[in-house]
């Protein structure tokens, strides 16, 4: 009776082991992904290359809301330089005109957008500036620039944990025009 039992523990053990295993196998196969994801990707790793190759950005982050249509892309970068208000207007501005140029252009992209063109109301990025050495920048320097549902939003210090309220807000459209404004002045002799 002992021996018994024994064999039906063993027994229902190998058939839990079985079960387990059978069900891992099952969660590992990868379903292809739905062709809206497929193409925002293609745009996402466009838009990551070209920026990481003129602004010295690493991305670190992305994401999306896609449940129907592609309402909204995001990327998160991180940059290893001290830049002040208007470099990081300029950063930001390029970023996302970037991004919305390679998401508009993308013709397998189009008839999957929530709205086309796409805008700044559609796209946000986010990039977390850190000293050339890696640390955190001073509580004097801008941290974070962040453009989101058409706003542009500047930061300063840190800890990261702890962001900061916005020191700046701006439209997308306002820090575009403030940009056009300075390239217009003449230099100063």
């Amino acid at each position: 009776m002992i021996r018994t039992n024994k064999l039906l523990n063993t027994l229902k053990k190998l058939i839990s082991l079985y079960a387990l295993s059978l069900c891992f196998s099952l969660n590992s196969y990868e379903m292809p992904l739905p062709a809206k994801e497929k193409y925002a990707n293609q745009s996402i790793n466009q838009a990551c290359k070209i920026i990481n190759k003129e602004k010295k950005l690493y991305a670190i982050g992305t994401g999306g809301e896609m449940l129907d249509e592609v309402n909204a892309l995001c990327l998160t970068f991180e940059g290893y330089q001290e830049i002040g208000l208007e470099e990081a207007r300029e950063l930001i501005v390029y970023c996302v005109s970037t991004f919305l140029n390679i998401i508009n252009s993308n013709q397998q992209l189009q008839p999957y957008l929530g709205n086309y063109p796409f805008t700044s109301q559609n796209v946000e990025i986010m990039i977390f500036l850190y000293k050339p050495d890696r640390q955190e920048v001073g509580p004097d320097n801008i941290s974070l620039v962040r453009s989101m549902k058409g706003l542009v939003e500047y930061h300063y210090g840190y800890p990261l944990y702890k962001i900061s309220e916005p020191f700046l807000r701006e439209s997308y459209q306002e820090a575009c025009d403030k940009l056009a404004l300075e390239k217009k002045k003449p230099p100063i002799p």
